[in-house]
């Protein structure tokens, strides 16, 4: 198996590891897309994924609101 970096610029991401990355179920990840505190996935066959920077983006939101 290769090593990768952690979170390389333009990575696309799987639903289900960007779920566990915040903490939240897909289940959650969806609802906080129809809430619009996530952007929509990006569709690659039938999976959906993130990029890496609608994480880096997610982190940076929960900075802000910490204060």
């Amino acid at each position: 198996m290769r090593d990768r970096p952690e979170n390389p610029k333009g990575r696309l991401i799987p639903l289900q590891e960007f779920a566990e990355m915040i903490s939240r179920s897909p289940r959650e990840v969806y609802r906080m897309i129809d809430e619009g505190l996530l952007p929509k996935p990006v569709k690659q066959g039938r999976g959906s994924f993130f990029f890496s920077e609608d994480h880096e983006a997610y982190l940076a939101q929960l900075r802000r609101q910490r204060g």
